[in-house]
């Protein structure tokens, strides 16, 4: 892969998780009193991504 290949690459990616990071919501709801309590969530946490990239031939 050259490097022009490398940054459009990055630019897509980029531009896809941009996308997926403004999901519209509606507006907040107040829990109904049968509703079970929502769980705690860590302040943090660490995610480990692995992709296996088929056809790589077809990129070039």
């Amino acid at each position: 892969m050259n490097i022009i290949e490398t940054v459009f690459l990055m630019v897509a990616l980029a531009t896809v998780a941009k996308a997926q990071m403004f999901v519209p919501c509606g507006p907040p709801v107040a829990p109904s009193p049968g509703d079970p309590p929502l769980p705690k969530l860590p302040q943090q946490f660490q995610m480990r991504v692995e992709a296996n990239i088929a056809n790589v031939s077809m990129c070039r």
